[in-house]
């Protein structure tokens, strides 16, 4: 089985491109969707009320709002998060791999491959590119956040020009290209590789 990450910058169209090969039966790995079915365990919501205390807490959960106010405005905090929430995301990745038998391929989709380390434990890494313009409206549309907010995010995340360096795929999501030719293309390299 081979395994591939897919990643971008916020707005790049990740989604997207993993609802195409999803259509194909490729199985995707949300870190997203799994990274905040953590916050809900208790053994981590101990360690994250401890690490950022009350104030990203709603009640006796937390709240990712909250949270994310606190580590997007910090990057010390962000990495104190980072620790917390990757090896755990690894360790849910690698149990689910193990559910995949018979599958040729699998994807993780991860925001932060690279900036989390993730990556070392892949086979093969496609990324997702778009203008920054472009990102920046598509998040203002799905977040309702401002763009002021929207590029701090972006500063947490590695340079699009760094993680198109390091992909051995890159699916461009500009609007104008087509992607399903681009994905199809991707997924047929990724069969013939050994």
């Amino acid at each position: 089985m081979k395994t591939s990450g897919l990643t971008g910058n916020i707005g790049s169209g990740k989604t997207t491109v993993c609802d195409i090969f999803a259509s194909f039966g490729i199985p995707v790995f949300t870190t997203d969707i799994e990274a905040r079915k953590l916050l809900k365990v208790p053994r981590i919501m101990k360690k994250i009320r401890k690490t950022f205390g009350e104030n990203v807490m709603n009640g006796e959960k937390i709240s990712s709002l909250k949270l994310a106010e606190v580590v997007f405005n910090d990057k010390e905090k962000l990495a104190k998060l980072n620790a917390i929430i990757h090896p755990e995301t690894l360790k849910m990745f690698e149990r689910w791999t193990k559910k995949q038998k018979g599958r040729p391929l699998v994807i993780m989709e991860s925001a932060l491959l690279f900036e989390s380390g993730l990556y070392k434990k892949l086979d093969y890494i496609i990324t997702v590119t778009a203008p920054e313009k472009v990102r920046i409206k598509r998040v203002k549309l799905r977040n309702g956040i401002s763009t002021a907010e929207i590029k701090k995010r972006m500063e947490n995340q590695l340079g699009e020009t760094k993680k198109i360096r390091r992909a051995d795929f890159v699916i461009v999501n500009d609007g104008k290209r087509q992607l399903k030719p681009q994905v199809i293309k991707a997924y047929v390299k990724l069969a013939k590789l050994k």
